[in-house]
């Protein structure tokens, strides 16, 4: 199970999975409008919390926006994919284009999210189960 929640200048991913999961984002700002994405932030490790500064996720010409997460794809090891949005819902991708990159896209060899500038990542108590 993977969610996300925005903060300030922050979005947090948290992998309640004993298994990683790859994830791509989606970001759009407080309008509505969709920004940058979606955006490949490679694989998040089992059982684990990664704070991202959205400055180190967002592109060069968006740096001084204030874009939050909209979405995210997430793929799990098994190859199946689904859209977790902001308000926590799950949905097939196919139902969102606009934040899909593709099938036979491998979200698992996307440059990983914990290389980015300034994320911390960060072990979690309590995970479920091996998808």
């Amino acid at each position: 199970m993977v969610s996300f929640w925005n903060e300030t200048d922050t979005f947090t991913l948290v992998n309640r999975s004993l298994d990683p999961a790859a994830v791509q984002v989606t970001l759009a700002d407080p309008d509505g409008a969709t920004g940058s994405g979606p955006m490949r932030l490679g694989m998040i490790p089992p059982c684990t919390r990664v704070v991202i500064p959205l400055s180190s996720i967002r592109s060069d010409s968006d740096k001084d926006d204030d874009d939050q997460a909209l979405g995210i794809i997430v793929a799990d090891v098994k190859g199946r994919t689904w859209v977790r949005t902001y308000d926590g819902i799950l949905h097939d991708p196919y139902d969102y284009p606009s934040f899909y990159i593709g099938p036979g896209t491998d979200m698992f060899h996307a440059t990983p999210v914990i290389s980015h500038e300034g994320v911390k990542v960060t072990d979690i108590e309590h995970c479920g189960d091996p998808t």
